[in-house]
């Protein structure tokens, strides 16, 4: 009995009946979320970024399921959550940023280590900027389409240098940035379009307070994740790092892992399998260390039920042996029997695979990194 309940302390995985959501996300910095249950899902991931917002921390939420903005929509934060969807396109990367920025926004999506792209990038920024315009996708895409002739007589009305002058003739240059543009637009048609409205974009927002939810179905698209890590490493770079969310988001992403490795003081990524999100042997290994709250839902492949059983890991289970002897002292005829017992230890997976895939619909179990502790309950919501 003893041995047995060393096992049940060393393992430290207990079942409780019925666990409410908002407790198992309570005091939580970095949550992991994984399972089938989408509706388990989305009301942690909402439940964690009310308490971010009550704490004062705008978030940015990368998504691809509709129900969040009908859930943000609805008033359900204390601060509004400006939603970019489909229904609200008004995301522009450009928006009334300075022209090193965008240079560099275009120096990445180009390949191009040259500095010809910021200057012509300069260039465009310098002149919309002096007759009055706000910089943003389309301006800049007007013009890059202007003549020769046109943007050199602009440029010596509004006397530009010399060495940003000397790009207007680069047609190589433009054509290859008029392909980046429209390449981008294209891959931004559900989140921005060209009617006239007034822009803004992951950083602007965030810098003002601002939480963001933005709809990422159907993207996995270079460009647009290109510009959204970027823009996510801009916030970092500029010290505004509060809080950063995922939910089902594609497999090696751009942006899923700007969720994975970012420099954010809070973090959550959720989906409904670990394999899409989790595929190296060092990503795995840092699971335990990257969040501190983890819950698992129902799965139904194997593989990654595997995930989790070995990022959990083992614990050191006491086996006992027992078998009998007998005794006979010197000059007896009677003989004494007796028990001899032996114990070994070995490792042991705090959980089985098998564990999981046997949990109910609503079944998790829930990992706290402070005490190493793994609850067994049925969620309640």
């Amino acid at each position: 009995m003893a041995i047995r309940k060393e096992n049940i302390q060393r393992r430290n995985v207990c079942r409780i009946q019925g666990l409410r959501i908002e407790k198992v996300v309570e005091n939580t910095k970095n949550l992991l979320v994984a399972g089938e249950n989408e509706d388990i899902r989305v009301y942690l991931l909402t439940e964690y970024l009310a308490n971010m917002n009550e704490q004062g921390n705008p978030f940015v939420l990368l998504h691809s399921n509709p129900r969040f903005a009908t859930i943000f929509e609805n008033g359900t934060l204390n601060q509004p959550v400006i939603c970019i969807n489909g229904n609200n396109q008004i995301y522009d990367p450009f928006y009334q940023k300075n022209a090193s920025v965008i240079g560099a926004m275009f120096k990445q999506l180009m390949k191009q280590d040259d500095n010809d792209v910021l200057l012509i990038i300069n260039l465009y920024c310098t002149l919309i900027e002096k007759m009055n315009y706000e910089v943003s996708l389309q301006k800049l895409y007007e013009f890059n389409e202007k003549s020769v002739t046109e943007l050199t007589r602009l440029a010596n009305q509004y006397e530009i240098s010399n060495l940003m002058k000397a790009k207007i003739s680069d047609q190589v240059l433009r054509m290859k940035i008029q392909g980046t543009m429209l390449e981008l637009r294209r891959q931004l048609n559900m989140l921005w379009t060209n009617d006239g409205s007034e822009k803004t974009n992951i950083f602007s927002m965030v810098s003002n307070g601002n939480c963001v939810c933005i709809n990422m179905t159907g993207m996995g698209q270079e460009y647009l994740e290109e510009i959204i890590a970027f823009e996510i490493n801009e916030l970092i770079n500029q010290g505004i790092h509060h809080c950063l969310a995922s939910e089902e988001i594609a497999i090696n992403s751009v942006a899923l892992n700007a969720c994975l490795n970012n420099g954010f003081l809070f973090k959550a990524v959720s989906g409904r399998r670990l394999s899409s999100m989790f595929t190296t042997e060092k990503e795995i290994s840092n699971i335990m260390s990257d969040f501190d709250r983890l819950v698992i839902l129902k799965h139904n492949l194997t593989n990654d039920c595997d995930i989790f059983s070995k990022a959990i890991g083992t614990y050191r289970f006491i086996r006992e042996t027992t078998g009998s002897g007998t005794n006979r002292m010197p000059l007896q005829i009677i003989r004494s029997h007796h028990v001899e017992r032996t114990s070994t230890e070995e490792d042991r997976q705090r959980l089985l695979p098998e564990d999981i895939v046997r949990l109910d619909e609503d079944g998790a179990f829930i990992y706290y990194s402070d005490s190493s502790k793994i609850i067994e309950a049925n969620l309640i919501y």
